[in-house]
């Protein structure tokens, strides 16, 4: 999906500004979806309607959807449904009209987000053919290996991979605060089914591999929490929640949606360096080297 996309006049070659595209792929063909949307404070007319179906006309649009925040004439409607173009009315509403099963009776939202720097990173390798206990400082390039000495994966992908992990990202959302300023977090690496090691160290002198237990990553980290004031509309069939906040210095626009069969979806958006509003137009509310993790969260 691509905001204010512009697609080529098949007779001029020119580039017309469509608002919204939505391009994809079904039964092996392409197919593009055009949305315009309109905010004229009063219900979009059957010229409009007339004026869009032209403009699409020459532009490559399978599908053409019409959105207005203040409904359609009847001859609107009319037109755009003897033309095949599909309208949807965009309506905000009050707390408890129409979408409490969002977010029930809540005024915002407080969406938590976390930014997570390693400074190091240990593996620990038991005791193994005589040799003893050892615990190694990894580097971002070091190699981890099978047990038959073929390499499998690196430091630095291990790392990610754990920072990654929904219960990791679970755990720091329940627990953590913006007076967190370290962590160190403790994990077992992989084992198989009969409880051997699946990630070996290569030891040089004697050359042979060791098996890798566990890992401890420490850094630090900076826990943000941001409130997001939340608004309401109705769209066609979806019911959608939505509010812009601040994190890190970036401008986010959080979108929830949900639709008749009661499937849930939320995004976050960066917000354009121009303020162009991302939704709806007649909204007023406009106006050391082991990588860094950082990651945005559903709200609390």
């Amino acid at each position: 999906m691509t905001e204010s996309k512009l697609l080529r006049n098949r007779r001029t070659k020119k580039g017309r500004e469509v608002d919204i595209v939505i391009e994809g792929t079904q039964a092996g063909h392409q197919f593009v979806i055009s949305i315009e949307c309109v905010d004229y404070g009063r219900r979009a007319t059957i010229e409009w309607v007339e004026r869009m179906a032209a403009k699409h006309q020459d532009l490559p649009t399978d599908k053409l959807i019409l959105v207005s925040n203040a409904a359609f004439t009847q001859d609107a409607l009319q037109e755009a449904e003897g033309r095949g173009i599909e309208t949807v009315t965009f309506q905000t509403v009050e707390k408890g009209q129409a979408n409490d099963r969002l977010f029930g009776s809540l005024d915002k939202l407080m969406i938590k987000d976390f930014c997570l720097t390693p400074s190091k990173v240990t593996i620990l390798v038991p005791a193994y053919v005589g040799l003893p206990r050892e615990a190694v400082v990894a580097v971002p390039d070091n190699t981890f290996f099978n047990d038959a000495g073929e390499p499998l994966t690196s430091a630095l992908a291990v790392v990610r991979g754990i920072f990654g992990s929904d219960g990791v990202r679970r755990y720091i959302l329940e627990h953590a605060n913006s007076e967190h300023v370290r962590f160190v977090l403790e994990q077992d690496l992989p084992k198989t089914e009969t409880g051997t090691a699946v990630l070996y160290m290569q030891k040089l002198e004697p050359l042979m591999m060791r098996p890798a237990t566990s890992i401890r990553i420490e850094g630090d980290c900076v826990i943000n929490a941001s409130p997001i004031a939340l608004k309401r509309g109705v769209l066609g069939q979806l019911v959608i929640a939505w509010g812009e906040t601040t994190i890190r210095g970036e401008s986010v626009l959080m979108v929830a949606t949900e639709n008749q069969l009661g499937i849930t979806n939320m995004t976050f958006m960066p917000v354009p360096a121009d303020n162009k509003q991302l939704l709806p137009k007649g909204d007023p509310s406009r106006g050391t080297g082991h990588g860094k993790k950082c990651r945005r969260s559903r709200p609390d």
